[in-house]
């Protein structure tokens, strides 16, 4: 019987190919986790400074009555 070795240089190369590709996943992962949470606090501040506007937009309009 013919032993064959686990790590030869294929299967080295299949490995780091492997790694590489889940790095780049898991990077990109990354990205798109952080750009996504700065979206949804910029949308939370426009939407207070929206709801801020128009309540002093909707004060001024009481008065001027």
């Amino acid at each position: 019987m013919s032993h064959s070795p686990i790590c030869t240089r294929g299967n080295i190369m299949v490995l780091a190919i492997v790694l590489i590709v889940l790095a780049v996943l898991l990077g990109l992962g990354g990205l798109i986790f952080t750009a996504l949470k700065w979206l949804l606090i910029i949308a939370v501040v426009l939407l207070i400074a929206g709801a801020v506007s128009g309540f002093l937009a909707r004060g001024k309009s009481k008065t001027l009555r």
